[in-house]
């Protein structure tokens, strides 16, 4: 048996999500390119159905890492020249921007999730609710009892 421990997969993004809008006018509007947009309806990769609403979106990573700082700063970079409009266009769409940190296992090391005060500034500052989210995954039969 491996005693080697692999590190976390982690991605943190922004979102833009919820009531019917144009995800091309977000990008217009703010001035900033998202790295994935979808309108409802549309085709899910992987062909596992349909997505129910609108979503404009930002990401860095996934990232194979133990510290999410880094990358929270490549974000607020990346939204920097939309970041005096976000809060305009988030009302006029009548829709909350998300900061969701995303984190997939892969042994038992766990990332430092620590949002900086910077971060948590910033996320205040913009109307931005900030999410953590563990994803867990097993296989069939993984969770029933021995």
């Amino acid at each position: 048996m491996s005693t080697e421990q692999t590190l976390p997969h982690v991605w943190v993004s922004l979102d833009i999500m919820g009531a019917p809008f144009d995800p091309d006018s977000v990008t217009t509007q703010l001035g900033v390119e998202p790295t994935l947009h979808h309108r409802t309806g549309d085709p899910i990769l992987g062909n596992r159905g349909r997505w129910r609403g609108d979503r404009w979106r930002v990401t860095i990573g996934p990232r194979d890492t133990l510290e999410i700082d880094g990358m929270l700063s490549e974000l607020l970079a990346h939204m920097a020249p939309g970041e005096q409009r976000l809060n305009k266009v988030c009302a006029e769409l009548g829709v909350k921007p998300t900061i969701t940190c995303a984190v997939e296992p892969t042994s038992s090391l766990t990332p430092s999730i620590v949002f900086s005060p910077d971060v948590v500034r910033w996320a205040a500052d913009h109307n931005v609710e900030i999410d953590v989210d563990i994803m867990l995954w097993w296989e069939k039969g993984d969770n029933e009892e021995a």
